[in-house]
């Protein structure tokens, strides 16, 4: 039993990288769900006074592949492949640089 504990916790790990890679492309709410599982599992509840704006700018890129790493575009233009329905009403991302971004319709 304890084997097989270790190989899905392997694959498992297998298949994060290569989400966040870029191997197994994904769509936007996907890739963000996928993060949201690592951040719980990696810091836990919400802490307002360690989780602090800007406290995951080094490490956002080990979450959330770069290509979802949405950043501001120009006034007026959208990101080709963005889908409406990846969120309602207001969405907030962060970029490479830990900008936060965010984005109403």
């Amino acid at each position: 039993m304890l084997l097989l504990l270790q190989v899905i916790h392997m694959l498992f790990i297998q298949g994060v990288y290569n989400v966040i890679t870029g191997n197994y492309p994904t769509g936007d709410k996907d890739a963000i769900t996928l993060a949201a599982l690592q951040f719980q599992a990696r810091f836990g509840p919400h802490n307002p006074s360690s989780h602090k704006p800007g406290f995951l700018s080094t490490t956002l890129v080990e979450y959330i592949p770069t290509a979802h790493l949405m950043l501001k575009p120009p006034a007026g233009e959208a990101r080709e492949d963005e889908e409406e329905e990846t969120c309602s009403g207001s969405c907030s991302w962060g970029n490479a640089a830990g900008e936060g971004v965010s984005r109403r319709h």
